[in-house]
């Protein structure tokens, strides 16, 4: 019995109108329904179940076994003659007979298919497990791509808004001035110096010079390294400790040093020269991507780079641009600069990118990045 309930744990319950019979028949009950889940359990083995498992037989020396009906798709009702000679042998006794034993119906078990005698309750279907299915793409649904390119960092955090950005740009503005780009060259101000950094790469490695230091000192590295080595192949094939020394003024020289020397030989060996002016007919994401596989170049620089040189539109966030953006209540307080730039990216319009990172970053060193200010300027403007 413990056998099989491992196997049948669903053994259906006795009728409660059993409970008034008398003990035999709830005995002859139980022992049918054993047979039958033995008898499937183990079909090969059919003779030493018959001989053990059977209950007594009436005075009548009939057993009647009765199936489901054909509307649950098992076999249908089966009635079987059982005679005094075949119900001895069944009980383990020697008896002779010439007598054939009887095919045994097959059993499906899909249900419980027996049930005592005189009662007509219905088997209950088994529950059939089902298999997970992958369901199919709607027609007319939005690509994977085009929803990973809507989605943000923060999903829930709807600031900064539209209109939040475009006045706190009219604001700055109404403070600095219009930082249009050739004002900027023209004042020097701009990362990309007017006659100094003309090309992709030159913006690429000015950038790389630019990272943890100020911009009067990683101009002065800039310039003295063109001074120094007037082509991208003098640096590739000088020595290392003559670029560390040309650079040293803006931090860092020995590690922005590796990073320019590995980016340079790796276009060296693919391209076949030093220019990355094959950017300008990428999009911006391929643009991303190209530029995102050298080591040393993250998020910050691949936008500067896409923003000054490329003049795409993108939103660069260096320290002043993130922590004023928290200060601002645009990103959670507890966000990093590479979700904040991410978020902003996406809600900042395009038409003020430029304009917008521009004077944050003058807002933020003038400021040391406190709000205040900026937020009386916005009261004025409303």
């Amino acid at each position: 019995l413990s056998r099989v309930s491992r196997h049948r744990p669903h053994a259906p319950r006795l009728h409660p109108h059993l409970r008034s019979n008398t003990r035999e028949r709830l005995l002859n009950y139980t022992c049918l329904w054993m047979h039958a889940q033995l008898r499937a359990i183990y079909p090969h083995r059919t003779e030493f179940i018959m001989s053990r498992s059977l209950p007594k037989m009436s005075t009548t020396g009939k057993e009647e076994i009765i199936g489901v009906d054909e509307k649950y798709d098992v076999k249908p009702t089966i009635k079987k003659e059982v005679t005094k000679s075949q119900m001895d042998t069944n009980r383990g006794c020697s008896v002779t007979s010439d007598a054939k034993p009887d095919i045994k119906p097959k059993i499906k078990l899909e249900h419980s298919t027996f049930v005592p005698v005189g009662h007509t309750s219905p088997p209950t279907k088994r529950a059939k497990i089902l298999k997970p299915q992958t369901p199919s793409p709607l027609k007319g649904a939005p690509s994977c791509d085009r929803e990973q390119k809507n989605k943000t960092a923060f999903p829930g955090f709807a600031r900064p808004t539209r209109q939040e950005c475009i006045a706190t740009c009219a604001a700055l503005v109404s403070m600095y001035g219009s930082p249009s780009q050739e004002k900027l060259e023209a004042e020097g101000t701009l990362l990309e110096k007017k006659n100094i950094r003309k090309t992709v790469l030159d913006s690429l490695v000015g950038t790389i010079l630019s990272q943890n230091t100020t911009d009067v000192n990683s101009h002065r590295a800039f310039k003295n390294l063109k001074v120094k080595f007037p082509s991208w192949e003098d640096v590739l094939q000088a020595n290392p400790e003559e670029v560390i020394e040309a650079i040293r003024s803006g931090g860092l020289a020995e590690i922005k040093t590796h990073r320019i020397r590995s980016i340079l030989q790796v276009l060296k060996d693919e391209q076949g020269e030093l220019s990355l002016e094959y950017l300008r007919d990428m999009g911006d994401d391929e643009a991303k991507a190209e530029l995102m596989r050298f080591k040393g170049v993250g998020p910050k620089t691949v936008a500067c780079v896409l923003m000054f040189s490329l003049a795409r539109a993108e939103f660069p966030v260096d320290a002043h641009v993130w922590k004023i953006a928290i200060n601002l209540g645009w990103v959670p307080p507890k966000a990093d600069r590479e979700a904040t730039y991410d978020h902003l990216n996406k809600h900042v319009p395009d038409f003020i990118k430029f304009d917008l990172h521009v004077l944050l970053v003058r807002y933020g060193k003038e400021w040391r990045n406190d709000v205040g200010a900026l937020k009386k300027s916005l009261k004025g403007i409303s």
